[in-house]
């Protein structure tokens, strides 16, 4: 019980956050490639609803770090031995690349294609917990599969759109008190909560763009930042974009 509590209560990020890593799957599917099917798309879309009712409390405090960073090595330790690619997303990416939180929260995009899921959720549920009653049908419908790791809850995201792929592979090993993690890019992180229309999101951007500077790759992440805004028809994701330079 004592563990279950903490996943409740200090695990997931709360509501808010999953609307915005929602809203983010939703939006790289907007973004420049192959057309997909509309079963695709309807599929994304429900991920986007069941990430924005994934509700949790605040992420852990500090007297909680110990048991995220066990958490953390956990996961990627078992990714790793088992070559399962990953990246690392939402408050531990931003703690890598802009301002540090107060709240952070474990969300862990995993490769996924067509045809392997079975075999990727029956792995992770003989390592750790599943919360879903079905864990299966819950991760193939929803494409999030929340787990919990160490005590802590984590929502791990079967990618499988183009763009997913992508930043997988620009994922880079950063070194967190010892801990040799993949996190998702600056670039990436930028994208997954430009989109978002919560000041705290935008206040990351800035952060970002502030602490990473001529480091980002422009050349890369302006072309995805222009298509998303005109993908979307909000042209104020552009301007915002260029206000943070």
């Amino acid at each position: 019980m004592g563990r279950r509590s903490q996943v409740g209560s200090g695990a997931g990020a709360g509501a808010s956050g999953r609307r915005e890593r929602g809203a983010g799957r939703c939006a790289r599917g907007l973004l420049s490639f192959p057309a997909r099917k509309a079963s695709d798309a309807d599929r994304t879309a429900r991920t986007c609803r069941t990430r924005a009712r994934l509700a949790g409390a605040p992420g852990p405090g500090k007297g909680a770090m110990s048991g995220l960073e066990k958490a953390l090595r956990a996961l990627s330790s078992f990714l790793e031995e088992r070559r399962f690619p990953y990246m690392v997303i939402g408050g531990v990416a931003n703690l890598a690349w802009g301002r540090p939180r107060s709240t952070l929260d474990i969300d862990v995009t995993v490769w996924s294609p067509a045809g392997a899921e079975s075999a990727l959720i029956a792995a992770l549920c003989s390592a750790f917990t599943a919360l879903p009653a079905e864990p299966e049908q819950f991760a193939l419908e929803t494409r999030v599969l929340p787990l919990e790791v160490e005590g802590f809850r984590v929502d791990l995201i079967l990618g499988q759109l183009p763009y997913e792929e992508q930043a997988i592979r620009r994922a880079r090993l950063v070194d967190m008190e010892g801990l040799q993690v993949r996190v998702c890019s600056p670039e990436d992180l930028i994208v997954h909560k430009i989109i978002s229309d919560r000041p705290r999101d935008l206040e990351d951007v800035r952060g970002i763009v502030r602490a990473q500077g001529a480091a980002l790759d422009r050349a890369y992440l302006d072309p995805l930042v222009r298509g998303l805004a005109a993908d979307l028809a909000r042209p104020g994701i552009w301007d915002f974009y260029i206000s943070c330079f």
